[in-house]
């Protein structure tokens, strides 16, 4: 009797649980219904306030929520420059917000990799109990026909012949083997190596400097040969790639560049929500860059370098930029002579942002920006490798990062002498070196050196959010065939922080011409009275 007093009691409570879920669940329903009624009703100014006020609400979110706010991540949308509605995307705006960074870094390699899946594997059709039933009878007939055979009598047949079936019949079963348990280890992973984890936080690095510094050099055997055939130049771009470890520096960067100045500071409205988006280092200048600047009687004219350098063609603006941080790199660090000189010595992030930049520019510049002009990288090597010939090098038995810090030195002290070169360099070069002067100056006379080092690399975080908001899904999607691609990173964390996709921008109402032009007027009538 107490028995069945006990699986009464167990089953009253069971059923009251079970009731409880359950309007607790078809609650949770009745609430996805009615949002999903009101995404079309959601504008932009009203998506910008929601996401505002997420920011602001700092606490932590039960795992039910969490688990529902987590099923709305659907990467394959973004790849696919689908339109994902505002609703959905402050759902993954406040599930990022309530985990933590290193979390979040996870979810966003987890969702580049589920798109890698989809389009790489097939590893959605093996998982079924059909397929999986499939590999494991494959694998037992493999087997059985290979001990079959064995065991078989094969006097009367010739060795050879043997010998082949038994390499057809083994292999065949060794191959099925290997498929299944590549299968396995691809979802129940055994342990995660450090040397893999490194492997994957590797970012491609490039610079002007470097394929200068090598050219001034005494050739090795490699760049001699491809001489001979005319294509030393492609070989030095090409070939030479550096790689350093600073994925998730540049993730965190990124992260903190559209959250903390971007929806907690800058970002109040539709506008400058926009404007955000199209930033390419101007808010940075503005941040770092003191307003009493302009009455220095010297400071004036470097603000003006500095403010065209980003007013001119992307691709020439990334260059120039380029070639300044890498001279500024160069004149802050002592010369050294000794051997053990690296060139990845004490990088800052903003010069491994710049050279990752480079690497895009001479490999992949579909990716960079649509309609990059490859062609400037060899054109400013060219120039460099002219201009050297004034400048004060050693000789040829001195290390490659000692060529290029001398290099950088000398063409900064070449190009302040126009009479020296003449018209027989472009006019790239001297540009950035007056951009090295600039910054050279704001370190000596407005800023520190950390200041002036943060600056740097916040104007590089957001030519690379940039360059990464202009490149399609598809490229990126094209990208994850050899590998997570850091500006596919870079990509997908600001689709999924809430930033402007490129179907926001396509989609974008474009205003009328009529009304632009009756502004422009009255700005102008207003100017003459």
């Amino acid at each position: 009797e107490l028995r069945k007093v006990h699986r009464k009691s167990c089953h009253r409570t069971s059923s009251r649980t079970t009731k409880k879920e359950e309007e607790e669940e078809e609650e949770e329903e009745e609430e996805e219904e009615e949002e999903e009624e009101e995404e079309d009703l959601i504008n932009l100014n009203e998506y910008v306030e929601r996401a505002k006020e997420i920011m602001n609400c700092q606490g932590q979110l039960s795992k039910p929520t969490l688990r529902r706010l987590q099923s709305v991540l659907q990467p394959e949308l973004f790849m696919a420059d689908a339109f994902v509605t505002y609703s959905k995307r402050l759902k993954i705006l406040q599930f990022l917000m309530a985990i933590n960074t290193n979390y979040s870094y996870r979810v966003i390699r987890a969702g580049l990799f589920d798109v890698y899946i989809r389009l790489y594997t097939r590893v959605r059709v093996t998982i079924t109990p059909i397929a999986s039933w499939l590999r494991l009878l494959s694998i037992l007939l493999a087997t059985t026909a290979a001990g079959l055979y064995a065991r078989s009598h094969k006097d009367m047949y010739n060795k050879h012949d043997i010998t082949v079936t038994y390499i057809l019949f083994f292999s065949t079963a060794l191959l099925e083997l290997i498929s299944s348990v590549t299968l396995c280890r691809l979802f129940f992973p055994l342990a995660v190596w450090p040397a893999t984890d490194r492997r994957n936080q590797m970012v491609e690095q490039q610079s002007v400097i470097w394929c200068a510094a090598r050219m001034t050099k005494k050739p090795n055997c490699l760049l001699w040969l491809s001489a001979c055939i005319y294509c030393d130049a492609l070989v030095n771009q090409r070939w030479y790639i550096k790689q350093t470890p600073s994925m998730d520096r540049i993730f965190e960067a990124v992260k903190h560049h559209v959250i903390f100045y971007g929806w907690s500071k800058y970002i109040k409205s539709a506008a400058s929500y926009r404007r955000f988006n199209c930033m390419r280092g101007q808010l940075a200048l503005k941040k770092f860059l003191p307003g009493s600047a302009k009455d220095h009687p010297a400071a004036s004219k470097h603000l003006l370098v500095v403010g065209n350098s980003l007013s001119i063609p992307f691709d020439e603006s990334v260059l120039l930029w380029h070639i300044a941080t890498e001279i500024w790199f160069h004149h802050q660090t002592r010369t050294s002579n000794d051997d053990n000189t690296s060139l990845d010595s004490a990088v800052p992030l903003g010069l491994e942002i710049s050279r990752y930049m480079m690497y895009l520019f001479t490999s992949q510049p579909e990716m960079l920006m649509p309609g990059t002009r490859s062609h400037l990288f060899a054109n400013a090597c060219d120039d460099i490798t002219f201009m050297a010939k004034y400048s004060d090098i050693v000789g040829h038995s001195i290390t490659l990062a000692q060529a290029a810090q001398q290099l950088a030195k000398g063409i900064l002290h070449t190009a302040r002498h126009r009479w020296v070169y003449g018209d027989c360099v472009g006019p790239l070069i001297p540009k950035a070196c007056e951009l090295a002067d600039a910054l050279i100056f704001f370190m000596e006379e407005l800023l520190d050196h950390s200041t002036l080092e943060k600056m740097v690399r916040d104007v590089w975080v957001e030519m690379l959010c940039y360059t990464a908001s202009r490149c399609g899904g598809y490229l990126h999607a094209v990208s994850l065939g050899s590998g997570i691609e850091p500006l596919t990173l870079v990509w997908f964390s600001q689709c999924y922080l809430g930033m402007e996709t490129m179907a926001d921008r396509l989609q974008r109402p474009v205003p009328e011409p009529e009304k632009e032009e009756e502004k422009t007027q009255g700005a102008q009538d207003s100017n003459k009275e």
